[in-house]
């Protein structure tokens, strides 16, 4: 390879999704193609898995030897003499940044994901994904112990070397966790910009990717909830029972509030409890539970606020509910749900309010 080759944008793009357990949003015949129309790809990817190991032993460690390192990432260069006669002539100083480079780019993306022996035709065989489609929730038994309940809507995927190298999972939707302890292997759900890491512990996580919040609330142990900022920053913050942490991705903050936590996580339980929310907010807890739609034809009944107790009821029990509650009429059809204000309840519910 030629000191002046590069990687074209979109197969950096395609490596760091890979890496980072997003290869379900890439081609992987781009980066397929891209590896097999030159060897010098293949080296040069091989070179980066080389360096990104290097990263994987400091992670390992409790400090990092700065030299030690370097020579390590030298001695990987030196095999192709990659680059070779300008990494020897840069300072202590800049060998230090080049490190913590290295290790933003390639070191906090998971060893499990990468398996060189892999056929790149199949790249992402090697996971295991489990899904629960609008109006239904599962739960499953993973090989350590762990139980996992999966609310609707929601998908998670782990590599198959789960609770070998690894207790890493990738969450998109709503999952409640109920950890089996393994100090070895921590247990980490990563959602988003997000990531939860526990040991033994009972905690609910809340990330659907429609919604801007993605929301943590712990029950029982501890855990520490990152949020993972550009340049491989982060911030953590250290939960305890009752506490919900709450990343909001459109400012950025990641924010602790108290809760009791009880009804929140209670989706899953036989005994639903919804409280004090709005209708909009209502009205998109239950299309996931029954996949429904809602429509509302006046803006006013997003903001009526309800408390609801939800068993085995049907869809339509539900609705009935609310409009004892609130001056509403309903209409269905089929998998949509048409809300009217009912005039005649209105005036009755305004004087209520006053």
């Amino acid at each position: 390879m030629t000191q002046n080759q590069k990687i074209p944008d979109r197969i950096k793009v395609a490596i760091v999704s890979y890496l980072s357990g997003q290869w379900d949003t890439c081609d992987a015949s781009d980066l397929n193609a891209w590896l097999e129309e030159d060897e010098q790809n293949s080296d040069l990817f091989s070179r980066l898995v080389d360096i990104w190991e290097v990263d994987h032993m400091l992670q390992r460690e409790k400090s990092i030897d700065v030299d030690r390192a370097w020579e390590k990432i030298e001695q990987q260069i030196d095999k192709r003499n990659w680059l070779a006669g300008r990494v020897k002539r840069l300072s202590p100083v800049v060998r230090y940044a080049a490190v913590i480079v290295l290790a933003v780019l390639f070191g906090a993306v998971g060893y499990q994901l990468l398996h060189r022996q892999m056929q790149w035709s199949s790249m992402a065989s090697n996971w295991i994904e489990y899904s629960t489609p609008y109006g239904s929730q599962t739960n499953l038994k993973l090989a350590d112990g762990t139980q996992i309940w999966l609310n609707a809507g929601t998908t998670i995927r782990y590599n198959e070397d789960y609770g070998r190298m690894n207790r890493n999972i990738k969450l998109s939707g709503e999952a409640f966790f109920h950890v089996a302890k393994n100090k070895q292997l921590p247990f980490v759900v990563n959602a988003r910009s997000v990531s939860v890491e526990a040991l033994g512990t009972e905690f609910n996580v809340k990330a659907y990717p429609e919604e801007i919040q993605v929301e943590t609330i712990l029950m029982e142990g501890s855990v520490a909830v990152n949020k993972h900022i550009a340049l491989g920053e982060n911030r953590q913050v250290i939960l305890t029972p009752g506490e919900k942490a709450v990343y909001n991705s459109d400012d950025g903050e990641l924010s602790v509030l108290t809760t009791d936590g009880n009804s929140e996580v209670s989706w899953f339980k036989d005994e639903w409890v919804i409280e004090k929310t709005n209708l909009e907010g209502i009205a998109k807890l239950l299309q996931r539970r029954y996949n429904v739609e809602f429509e509302f034809a006046d803006d006013r009944l997003k903001t009526y606020e309800l408390r609801l107790t939800i068993t085995d009821e049907t869809l339509e029990q539900v609705l009935t509910a609310i409009t004892y509650l609130a001056p509403i009429n309903y209409k269905m059809n089929e998998n949509e749900v048409l809300l009217t204000i009912n005039p005649e309840e209105l005036k009755k519910y305004e004087k209520l309010l006053k």
